[in-house]
């Protein structure tokens, strides 16, 4: 979703949703508090909560983070701007579907934080290439091959957790590779 709607509060998403009613929009994606969602899968998968936060760009970033050009780039994101942005997601959900309009939610990708390689060392884990040079700490996100027995595995628990959180449409979207150069040609 857009580079300032991480800025947005209720009553300027209530106007888009509003706008985006009276203008026939029925399929909004809707990506705001996934951080949220994440933070609770990586941590059920055994990772601590300052491995988390090194996955996550600050909120100025996200876009480019979601898409996995950069990582822990202006951040941390505190506990309080990830819960708010949970609630915040709710009312947006809510009043979407008040309107008819059904939201799609993020899915999983494939990007997972570089702790994941030390709790799951067997798994086929590929690091990309920096982006649009940003490096060391802030480039190369980590991407488990769709072929790795634990891609479905946590693509699974994401949309389950999401769920269980938010509810859902049955619509998803995932942006793989988005200025990105994937690590195989296949």
């Amino acid at each position: 979703v857009g580079y300032s709607m991480v800025c947005w509060d209720w009553a300027r998403w209530e106007w888009e949703i509003d706008w985006m009613a009276m203008n026939g929009i029925n399929r909004p994606l809707a990506f705001t508090g996934q951080e949220y969602v994440w933070r609770e899968v990586w941590t059920q998968l055994g990772m601590t909560p300052a491995e988390v936060q090194d996955f996550f760009s600050g909120p100025a970033f996200l876009a480019w983070a979601r898409m996995g050009n950069i990582r822990n780039w202006a951040g941390p994101l505190t506990d309080d701007w990830i819960d708010n942005q949970m609630t915040l997601q709710k009312m947006i959900l809510a009043r979407q579907r008040d309107f008819g309009m059904k939201g799609v939610l993020p899915a999983f990708s494939g990007r997972v934080p570089a702790a994941f390689t030390r709790l799951y060392p067997q798994a086929n884990v590929s690091q990309l290439g920096d982006w649009n040079g940003f490096q060391g700490n802030y480039c190369c996100d980590y991407f488990i091959q769709p072929q790795d027995p634990l891609y479905p595995k946590i693509g699974a628990l994401f949309i389950k957790t999401q769920a269980q959180i938010y509810g859902t449409d049955h619509l998803y979207n995932t942006d793989t590779f988005n200025e990105m150069t994937p690590p195989t040609t296949d």
